[in-house]
């Protein structure tokens, strides 16, 4: 992960991995992982598409509207 960026739409072990900048081996390692379970692809695949609802036009609509008003 970096400063600013995917951690703000990825949790953890939950819907995706986040490796530090620059740890090739701790990428490959996840990769590994991802390539070698079915189970934990579709979890975290289902996951990820339900977490992917808060970002949908009507959710960040509500956000805006609390933060400038009707």
């Amino acid at each position: 992960d970096v400063r600013i960026g995917p951690g703000f739409v990825v949790s953890e072990d939950v819907n995706g991995f986040l490796a530090p900048e620059g740890d090739n081996d701790c990428f490959i390692a996840k990769l590994k992982e991802l390539m070698e379970s079915s189970e934990l692809r579709t979890a975290m695949g289902e996951n990820a598409i339900n977490h992917a609802a808060e970002f949908s036009a009507q959710e960040v609509s509500k956000l805006w509207f609390s933060l400038i008003g009707d």
